[in-house]
């Protein structure tokens, strides 16, 4: 068999050994082409797995920090809410102490009217004995009956 023109080292190779060697050759470089994607896969798979990780760890870096910043408002939120209990405590404290202001107020009252009462009681009591004494007086004083004339004279009435 003679080299097919215009092919030149392809037209030789195939001269010397033939379609076999020619699909020898095919197969030879389909694998190397094989090879080489299957290289250039995990290449860029590993620079996948790469930023993956790097992906990955800056995730969890900004979870730690996340929850950090969680740690730290939610202590700043119990000192918050300590400081308004206690000062709810104080008010109430505050507000307890004005109830039972009042409930002593109330009782100093009912105590203050209940003597009122009998201090008044006692003063008509005192008006009702001088009315009385005061209209004996007046007929005494009308009938003159402690004049020692009048007396002798009888009663003129």
């Amino acid at each position: 068999m003679e080299p097919i023109p215009g092919l030149g080292q392809l037209g030789a190779f195939f001269h010397h050994f033939g379609a076999v060697g020619l699909l020898l050759l095919l197969v030879v470089w389909i694998g190397l082409q094989n090879l080489l994607a299957d290289q250039r896969f995990r290449d860029a798979e590993c620079r996948h797995h790469g930023r993956l990780g790097r992906l990955i760890k800056e995730m969890r870096e900004a979870e730690d920090r996340h929850r950090e910043n969680l740690l730290e408002l939610t202590r700043k939120h119990e000192v918050e809410v300590g400081r308004i209990l206690a000062e709810h405590k104080g008010y109430m404290q505050r507000l307890g102490g004005m109830y039972e202001a009042n409930v002593r107020l109330v009782k100093s009252y009912e105590a203050a009217v209940s003597r009122w009462e009998k201090l008044t009681s006692e003063v008509m009591d005192v008006i009702s004995l001088n009315t009385q004494t005061q209209t004996r007086l007046a007929d005494s004083i009308k009938h003159n009956d402690f004049c020692p004339l009048v007396r002798e004279k009888g009663p003129n009435r």
